[in-house]
């Protein structure tokens, strides 16, 4: 199977970089939506921009939360923001008109009985919102791989801060 090239995705970075200094001197948001010809992951191009530019603010217009594991994107959000300097704003929402019927689905989401796609995806909303406090929740195991501090385990990495760009 031979792998789709999109030029407009895969030699992204180092001329998107040039022109958001050029074009963009205040900042650059990237729209996310999945099924279309565009990029559906906006963290991996966040973070590469976030390492080459240092005065930009940069972000997401708008993340439809129905597509996403909360607790994945917290430590995606993280990463980008650390690496991008504590620079990152983002958008988030319930929906919005998608390219495919009922898209989320695919991803492996379905609200539960008597909720909404809307409630589904104000519910991930809610515990991205959780996790971004960076407090501990999960409960260690008691013969790690690595040692762990002492008490319940946060996320990693976790950027002080981001919860409030939000």
């Amino acid at each position: 199977m031979e792998a789709s090239h999109n030029p407009e995705v895969t030699d992204l970075t180092p001329r998107l970089v040039n022109r958001i200094h050029r074009d963009f001197p205040a900042g650059a948001y990237f729209r996310v939506h999945h099924f279309a010809r565009q990029l559906g992951s906006p963290f991996p191009l966040l973070a590469a921009v976030g390492a080459r530019t240092s005065r930009i603010e940069i972000g997401t217009a708008v993340i439809d939360m129905r597509y996403e594991n909360p607790l994945y994107m917290a430590e995606d959000v993280g990463a980008a923001d650390l690496i991008a300097g504590g620079r990152l704003q983002l958008g988030i929402s319930r929906g919005s008109p998608e390219q495919v019927i009922d898209g989320w689905r695919y991803f492996g989401y379905q609200p539960q009985e008597g909720q909404t796609d809307a409630d589904m995806a104000r519910g991930h909303a809610q515990v991205l919102l959780e996790v971004l406090r960076g407090e501990g929740f999960a409960q260690p195991n008691p013969r790690p791989m690595f040692p762990n501090p002492p008490g319940l385990l946060r996320l990693e990495p976790h950027s002080p801060g981001l919860r409030e760009r939000i």
